[in-house]
């Protein structure tokens, strides 16, 4: 890969990771999902090669920025499945009290 084409990609490479971070905050996890899928085939492109030693410093700058942006996606993920973990164990509750209501109207189950 010639050096402008290796600089697109990182490019491209960087845009993806910014949208992942932006589809994180917001939500939208298909987009997410679309974006990483797409970061992979770039940074699969990336390094299938070796990089010139003049490149490495630009190379280390989008790494770094690239963890940095993938920790607010992580941070975002957690949040969205601590608060998925709370709602489903919120419907189960209710689930078991619909149970426990629909045994006691139909005189199967004991009314505490």
């Amino acid at each position: 890969m010639m050096p402008h084409e290796r600089r697109a990609v990182l490019d491209a490479t960087l845009a993806a990771t910014r949208e992942m971070r932006m589809a994180a905050e917001s939500g939208d996890w298909q987009v997410l999902a679309r974006f990483e899928a797409n970061r992979r085939d770039l940074v699969d492109r990336l390094f299938s090669e070796q990089h010139p030693e003049s490149e490495y410093d630009v190379l280390v700058d989008a790494l770094t920025e690239i963890r940095e942006q993938d920790a607010v996606v992580l941070a975002a993920l957690e949040t969205a499945r601590s608060a998925l973990g709370h709602a489903l164990h919120a419907l189960e509750h209710g689930r078991h009290g619909a149970d426990l209501y629909l045994q006691t109207a139909e005189g199967h189950g004991d009314a505490r």
